[in-house]
């Protein structure tokens, strides 16, 4: 059984990136962990991206809006939660 957090993307970075979050998220954060916790465990986990940006065509974590949950994303890849984003 795939354990899976779905997100919105909603920020535009250097017009071709979407990007999460923007602003500090302390659910944001909770439910990465939770992931990361199942992984952990044994579990397969994965976070699913959505970009619904109009010319975006990546997704990128956004530091300045929670460094927090950045750190957690590159924990997540680290652990092998996988990471999926989806544009359009």
């Amino acid at each position: 059984m795939l354990y899976l957090e779905i997100k919105s993307a909603v920020l535009r970075g250097n017009k071709v990136y979407a990007m999460y979050p923007d602003c500090p998220s302390v659910r944001g954060r909770r439910h990465i962990r939770e992931i990361i916790d199942y992984v952990k465990r044994g579990g397969l986990g994965g976070l699913l991206f959505i970009v619904a940006l109009p010319y975006a065509t990546a997704f990128r974590s956004h530091s300045e809006g929670d460094p927090e949950i950045s750190k957690l994303l590159k924990e997540a890849y680290q652990i092998r939660v996988l990471i999926f984003d989806k544009s359009n």
